[in-house]
């Protein structure tokens, strides 16, 4: 009877740093290395907003060592919601 040894290696994924964005700022930091599934907030500054009209949003640590998507805060605009109207004649 012949006996094998099995070595297994184990490796960690984490995250590296947090990812920088346009008018906005992480407000919620985990501690250095960042684990799967550890999750961080990013806040636009005032005036900016996401493309999706929110003020903040939460991005993961993902299985692959990666983080999960973000973009850049934009400057919010302002929409007019009523149309003066305008007469045809002259």
């Amino acid at each position: 009877m012949i006996l094998a040894d099995v070595h297994r290696q184990i490796y960690v994924v984490v995250c590296g740093e947090s990812p920088a964005i346009l008018h906005g700022s992480a407000v919620s930091l985990p501690n250095f290395p960042v684990n799967v599934g550890e999750q961080i907030t990013y806040t636009c500054s005032n005036g900016y907003r996401f493309r999706d009209g929110s003020y903040s949003k939460t991005i993961e640590c993902e299985q692959g060592g990666w983080w999960s998507l973000i973009t850049n805060c934009i400057r919010k605009i302002a929409f007019c919601l009523h149309f003066p109207e305008f007469s045809a004649s002259m």
